[in-house]
């Protein structure tokens, strides 16, 4: 389910973080900024899809960095794609079938996996990334179990837990309680590239 959170902090309530760019913007402004993209690339025929130049020129009276900054997230966050023929919506099975971490450390957890002393680092960041980006609980464990696989982190031991699935029920928290996966991220990759 999308929510309209804040594009540079990701509040969905009114209390924006200190360095805010969009401190003091009320959520109807956030929530109209990305009901302006979204209805305009809906309802635009597909064989007239509209580029970001298009959708900014057609929102040109509302554009602003608001806007912007929406639009960013919907492409960051994979609800919305910019393919040959200019934007288009991504569906939900399209989403969480291909969306990936893109941000270095993350992708370099993704692709890699992680090492025995960094593990806890290493999943509490990509938890946190799936919960950003909208993935459900069942959805974050079923992408999680195929990465310790995929990846050969669940191979390289490490792990007190009997089972991948018991290294996520443990995780659970981190999913519901919306933590950052940035500084975790970080530190994880860091030991991934030094032990790899």
């Amino acid at each position: 389910m999308l929510e309209y959170p804040c594009p540079d902090c990701f509040t969905s309530t009114v209390l924006h973080t200190a360095d805010c760019r969009f401190e003091g913007v009320d959520r109807d402004a956030v929530e109209r900024a990305y009901v302006d993209i979204l209805s305009t690339v809906l309802g635009t025929p597909a064989d007239k899809a509209l580029t970001k130049a298009g959708l900014k020129q057609r929102l040109s009276d509302q554009w602003g960095p608001l806007h912007e900054a929406a639009l960013g997230r919907l492409t960051a966050h994979y609800y919305l794609r910019e393919t040959d023929n200019g934007l288009e919506p991504v569906t939900a099975a399209t989403r969480l079938n291909e969306q990936e971490p893109t941000a270095p450390a993350l992708r370099t957890l993704w692709e890699h996996g992680s090492v025995p002393g960094c593990h806890d680092n290493a999943i509490f960041a990509l938890i946190s990334w799936h919960e950003l980006h909208g993935f459900d609980w069942e959805q974050t464990c079923e992408r999680m179990i195929e990465w310790f696989d995929r990846t050969g982190t669940w191979a390289r031991g490490g792990f007190d837990e009997p089972s991948p699935a018991t290294v996520l029920a443990n995780k659970r928290h981190v999913h519901e309680e919306g933590y950052g996966w940035r500084d975790k991220a970080e530190m994880a990759a860091g030991v991934v590239e030094r032990g790899l």
